[in-house]
């Protein structure tokens, strides 16, 4: 691989990048600084060399430091295994390095959806004396590393219920394409996602996951168990990026896990988007994208007069936000209750709308390092309401000339949620994100204590709808329309 300078170095505060990322020594001033702090401690450290930002780092390992912030450390790994601890601000750290070479580009929550399953999978087959037992990440990593070796079908384990011969069975398939299946196929490349696999045995190890897993281990009838981690079917149709699906192999009947339709947000505030229509969509196209986005909050939007808007999307989406700004700050500037509570739950009707596309069960799991949240928005309404939030929405324009809408609580002044305005920097696609704020994280986030696990209820005998032939294949993709809590029902 040739490795090019590229000159852009916001490697740490843009969020864009995460261990495994290449780097090497900027030429510029600060890259002569830091390439001196450097070599002041290890005399042999070459200029071209490359460095791999890891997570974790060999004990014995150089320490450079640069700045004053040095409570702060970043870890890079160089080609001969040796460890370099950089500590300085973040700032400080990144104005001394560029990017190296072109890396493949991946679809992080691809990969994310990849491990989970295989966090799932690890969960269900750790079945001990008297209950399934918890995981650790060298658990999901076992799992996956037999999976990516059979891309293209499944993984199947054969498993004992507890204090019985009878043997359930855990099937487990990737569907993922490009350079984000040739990443996780890599062990490698392992170290570019490494923060995946601690977050994700968390939530395997959380009550949602325990409950479920341990009914399997404990119900003493044979079942299937099917997982799929799909990244390629009915993305922009759908939120759910993990399913499972349990079969009886007897009957044939095909049942879903309740709540188990997971979307995924590794390590990411976004919950959903509106297209722009594109920079050569043109003024009409433009009109149809910012009504769609500011008309479900009751904003009737305005032909957009601004200078250049006809021609330029982003003067028009600067003004459009602009627009809709000035009529929610007048939604909100009354005291009439019974107003402020309609607003509020059309805000919450947007948010539910983005972050589900209307499937209330689906679950969003954010992954963060070695942790994992688990958010549900079917009740977010009612929360909203309860919570007396007191709404207030302001519009500010970025450095990039990009509009953002910011809808906070006035009383607390916790952010509830952002949309904004994002673009390539070729402004070759462009599109209206929705990210969550620390109200909105707290008030769909689940509380659960795991030490208060309960029995799961025997599933419901439903009659299915139509005969379901044994040999056929199993539906990996499912849709459910209840919000009761892991309950298994016929689909």
């Amino acid at each position: 691989m040739r490795f090019t300078e590229l000159k852009e170095a916001s490697i740490f505060t843009r969020g864009t990048y995460t261990f495994g990322h290449e780097v090497k020594v900027a030429s510029s001033e600060n890259g002569k600084k830091l390439l001196a702090a450097i070599q002041q401690v290890v005399p042999d450290f070459a200029p071209e060399e490359i460095l791999v930002w890891v997570e974790k780092l060999p004990k014995k390992s150089s320490v450079i430091n640069l700045g004053k912030a040095l409570g702060n450390e970043k870890y890079f790994l160089r080609s001969n295994n040796q460890g370099l601890i950089i500590r300085g601000s973040d700032s400080v750290i990144q104005s001394g390095l560029n990017h190296a070479g072109k890396a493949k580009k991946f679809n992080r929550g691809d990969i994310a959806e990849g491990v989970l399953g295989a966090a799932i999978t690890a969960k269900l087959i750790k079945r001990g004396k008297d209950r399934i037992g918890d995981i650790t990440p060298d658990d999901v990593k076992q799992v996956l590393a037999k999976a990516t070796g059979k891309i293209g079908s499944s993984l199947t384990y054969t498993v004992n219920d507890r204090n019985s011969n009878i043997a359930d069975k855990i099937i487990f398939s990737i569907k993922l394409t490009g350079p984000s299946l040739d990443i996780i196929s890599n062990m490698k490349e392992w170290n570019k996602f490494e923060f995946l696999f601690s977050s994700t045995a968390h939530y395997a190890n959380s009550l949602d996951a325990e409950r479920y897993s341990d009914y399997f281990y404990k119900n003493g009838k044979v079942d299937e168990i099917y997982i799929s981690s799909d990244g390629l079917s009915g993305q922009k149709s759908r939120k759910t990026d993990v399913s499972v699906v349990v079969r009886d192999p007897e009957s044939g009947k095909v049942r879903n896990l309740k709540n188990v339709d997971i979307s995924l947000k590794a390590d990411s505030k976004q919950f959903g988007q509106i297209g722009t229509g594109g920079v050569s969509g043109g003024y009409d196209k433009w009109m149809e994208s910012a009504r769609k986005l500011f008309e479900p909050f009751g904003i009737t939007m305005s032909d957009i007069l601004a200078k250049g808007a006809k021609k330029d999307i982003v003067t028009f989406f600067k003004a459009a936000y602009i627009q809709a700004g000035e009529q929610l700050n007048q939604e909100l500037a009354g005291s009439n209750i019974r107003n402020e509570t309609t607003f509020v739950e059309k805000v919450a009707d947007v948010i539910f709308q983005q972050a589900t596309l209307k499937v209330p069960n689906v679950r969003i799991v954010n992954l963060e390092k070695d942790q994992s949240t688990i958010h549900s928005f079917a009740s977010l309404k009612q929360r909203m309401i309860s919570a007396r939030v007191d709404l207030t929405a302001g519009t500010s324009i970025g450095k990039s000339g990009y509009p953002t809408i910011t809808i906070a609580d006035k009383t607390s002044g916790k952010v509830l949620v952002k949309i904004r305005y994002f673009s390539t920097k070729q402004r070759d696609k462009s599109a209206h994100v929705f990210e969550k704020g620390p109200l909105l994280h707290s008030l769909t986030m689940l509380q659960k204590d795991k030490t208060k696990i309960q029995p799961m209820n025997k599933p419901v005998n439903v009659p299915p709808v139509a005969p379901v032939d044994k040999k056929a294949p199993v539906p990996l993709d499912t849709n459910l329309t209840t919000d009761n809590d892991f309950d298994i029902t016929n689909k």
